[in-house]
């Protein structure tokens, strides 16, 4: 067997250990004892002395140029320098150099000492060279209201300005935002963090007015009864595009629809002019309820065979059933409805209480509410149920 001592109580058992490096120069003694399959063991010794590295210092380690400056370095060592030569240098074995670079450069110098051994340092110069500043859209135009995103084509670093502040966002001033009001031009102004260059650029915006459209008045109309939107618009307006479409209105892109109506509704009118601006109005038109009608069946047939199986309040003119309620000859309520809409029989009376066909052909009282022109009116009657 092998073993390696090279004197610094580093041990080894390899028959060829890898190559080894000390810490600390001085004189050490390797040995090596090998063990023969008998036991017998044989050693040697070579003594190493280990040189110390030559110690070197370069000053200033860090700087900023401007573009087109030099700056002296010196590099401080008791042994031999030389400088890894590098564009923009005027010595390679100098203790001091000046440099003009013209890209951030980092520079090296070596020292050398009497016995071969070698040590470096270094220093990195950081230039600033010139701003070619650029603004992306540089001219565009945008409907009142609209955002616009800008974006630089320089990297986040540097000292930037937006004029006129009013309308922008820079809470990230490489890519701000803006919302103007009326037609601008934005400058930017960036500057490197050390003062070398600068440069400008601005931004044009033409804002467009936002079209004017106006539904008019609400309507007040009879029950099933024509009637006309007479609505007013600025005239570059190309487009007209009224909702809920097709709900008893004549046509959904003209600027003045009509129509009839048996209950209230609201229609919008979205409008869009040359400039691809948009606006939109609403106008109610009200049925009036006085000559609305409640019809309520006077009798049903809850047998499941798909006809009159339901007991539900037919209404015209009325757009909600406040409350409609079910009571038998007794008093007790046996079915109640509210803030429902008419005409719907799945939303009636089926005949059946808490879900149990109790009843055998009797009569049973109803009452019914409904709004008219902000009064409640309320209707009773009765209702026979046929088994």
């Amino acid at each position: 067997k092998w073993q390696w001592n090279f004197g610094n109580e580093v041990e080894d058992t390899s028959h060829t250990p890898a190559p080894f490096t000390y810490d600390l120069p001085g004189a050490y003694g390797v040995t090596l004892a090998a063990t023969d399959v008998n036991g017998c063991v044989q050693r040697m010794m070579v003594p190493v002395r280990i040189r110390p590295l030559p110690i070197i210092d370069i000053l200033p380690r860090h700087d900023t140029l401007c573009l087109g400056n030099s700056v002296e370095l010196i590099a401080y060592s008791s042994d031999e320098i030389t400088w890894s030569a590098l564009p923009g240098m005027n010595c390679t074995n100098c203790d001091s150099v000046v440099v003009r670079p013209t890209l951030s450069t980092n520079y090296i110098a070596n020292a050398i000492s009497e016995y071969g051994c070698r040590n470096s340092d270094s220093s990195m110069i950081k230039v600033f060279g010139p701003i070619n500043l650029n603004i992306t859209p540089a001219d565009t135009a945008v409907c009142m209201g609209e955002v616009i995103t800008y974006s630089l084509n320089q990297e986040d670093e540097g000292i930037i300005e937006w004029l006129p502040a009013a309308g922008l966002n820079t809470s990230n001033p490489f890519s701000p935002t803006a919302r103007p009001m009326e037609s601008a031009t934005y400058t930017v102004i960036l500057r490197d963090s050390v003062g070398c260059f600068s440069d400008t650029a601005t931004a044009n915006v033409r804002v467009h007015p936002t079209p004017v459209v106006n539904a008019g008045a609400d309507i007040r109309q009879d029950f099933n009864t024509p009637f006309i939107i007479n609505a007013s618009y600025s005239s570059d307006i190309i487009s007209y595009s009224w909702e809920p479409l097709g709900d008893g209105l004549s046509c959904g892109d003209c600027p003045n629809p009509s129509g009839t109506l048996v209950t209230n509704r609201e229609y919008t009118v979205n409008v869009t002019d040359r400039n691809g601006c948009v606006a939109s109005d609403k106008v109610k038109v009200i049925v009036n309820c006085t000559n609305s009608t409640l019809l309520i069946p006077n009798a049903f047939t809850p047998n499941g065979d798909g006809l009159n199986d339901y007991f539900y309040p037919i209404a015209r003119g009325f757009d909600k059933i406040l409350s409609f309620m079910v009571f038998d000859r007794q008093g007790m309520k046996v079915f109640e409805k509210r803030n429902f809409s008419p005409n719907a029989p799945s939303l009636g009376w089926d005949g059946t209480f808490k879900g149990k066909n109790n009843f055998n052909s009797q009569n049973f009282v109803w009452v019914a509410q409904v709004e008219c022109d902000g009064s409640v009116i309320t209707k009773k009657g009765t209702i026979l149920l046929i088994k």
